[in-house]
């Protein structure tokens, strides 16, 4: 619901500029962390306790993986590291090195993806253990920025290229995107992949071996992309100047 009315001010006792923020939520409790800090509210946003990440004082969280058992992995600019509890010191995880985290994918078990400046890494048991799996490579171009997956196709890579696998990670191929702009996003709806930028809307029914242009304008003109979402069967491509296009029949 949109509306004055249906927002809530949750008030912080401490105030942040940290740009990295991220929420997540368990049962009826709200977790917020900041740069080393994580804060807890249990009614509801209007109080919140503070506690630091013990173990985390020179890092920067990006983000951070609340399990179901209670344990906290947090995402940093040096590694993944997992505490079991919240009042718990943080360690670092096995198999995983002092790398900055870029990106997060959970895939709504106990497996999770994390992208890092140099590759990918996949764990299956809520982040205390981690397999890299982009061994070999070993040049700049190896930031994963975003994790995507439908079923077993795993998609992951930056802005000039990405990896794609048919098989949830074993066996990869490398595919390039139609244009390059720094500023783009990518979906997968389905069997298809949609990508945008300031060159215009590309769709591949083979996951980025080939890209065919198209656009959502009835008068196929083409549109400036901004971003694209998509729920279940529904894609929504939005353009600069508030164009915004839906479709379930592409």
């Amino acid at each position: 619901k949109v509306g004055d009315s249906n927002w809530k001010f949750g008030g912080l006792p401490i105030i942040y500029t940290d740009k990295e923020v991220s929420i997540s939520e368990r049962n009826d409790t709200i977790f917020l962390q900041c740069s080393d800090t994580i804060l807890i509210s249990t009614n509801g946003l209007q109080d919140w306790q503070k506690r630091p990440a013990i173990g985390l004082s020179n890092h920067s969280i990006k983000n951070c993986l609340f399990t179901p058992s209670g344990a906290i992995v947090a995402l940093t600019n040096k590694g993944v590291f997992r505490a079991e509890n919240i009042d718990s010191e943080f360690l670092p995880t096995e198999g995983f090195s002092s790398q900055n985290t870029l990106s997060v994918l959970n895939e709504g078990d106990e497996s999770w993806w994390v992208g890092t400046n140099n590759g990918l890494f996949y764990s299956k048991n809520n982040g205390l253990k981690w397999e890299k799996k982009f061994p070999n490579l070993a040049n700049s171009n190896n930031e994963i920025t975003w994790i995507k997956r439908s079923g077993n196709n795993i998609l992951a890579g930056n802005l000039q290229r990405f990896f794609y696998s048919p098989t949830h990670g074993d066996n990869w191929i490398e595919y390039a995107f139609p244009s390059i702009d720094i500023n783009y996003d990518i979906s997968i709806v389905g069997n298809k992949l949609f990508y945008g930028n300031s060159g215009g809307s590309f769709v591949s029914e083979d996951w980025g071996a080939t890209w065919s242009a198209f656009s959502p304008r009835k008068d196929g003109s083409p549109l400036i992309v901004r971003s694209i979402a998509e729920k279940d069967s529904l894609i929504a491509i939005a353009g600069y100047w508030s164009d915004v296009y839906l479709s379930r029949d592409y």
